[in-house]
């Protein structure tokens, strides 16, 4: 599930990943309360969230969506992938942060292994 704001990049972003071998996307799907209700009906075993999209509001729902599903893997894909925003992103949460300019490979491998695991950024995922 890509989550997201609806606009050109989402959409295009959308566009790419459904390219990407064993991936079926749904989505972009705006940042609000539909989140949850879609994890609850199809049970996703990934969220994306795109990081300019990300918000406080959903950052806190994080534990919200871990009950509603707890094989659940949260990703990021942010502009900004500093350490600061990963870290930021870690401690909310998120599995992995991946940079949308310069670690689109790895989220790629990353999505299609299901290889994702807590804590990984690119540099050091499993993926890399």
């Amino acid at each position: 599930l890509l989550v997201g704001s609806i606009n050109g990049a989402s959409f295009a972003l959308a566009g790419w990943i459904r390219e990407q071998p064993q991936v079926v996307l749904a989505g972009p799907l705006r940042p609000t309360g539909a989140v949850n209700a879609f994890v609850t009906t199809f049970r996703p075993e990934v969220i994306v969230f795109d990081g300019d999209s990300l918000n406080e509001s959903l950052t806190r729902n994080i534990p919200q969506l871990r009950r509603l599903a707890a094989s659940l893997t949260l990703i990021v894909l942010a502009c900004d992938a500093s350490d600061a925003l990963r870290r930021h992103y870690l401690a909310a949460g998120i599995d992995a942060v991946f940079s949308k300019t310069g670690e689109l490979d790895q989220f790629a491998a990353a999505l299609a292994s299901r290889s994702v695991i807590r804590g990984a950024t690119a540099a050091h995922s499993p993926a890399t």
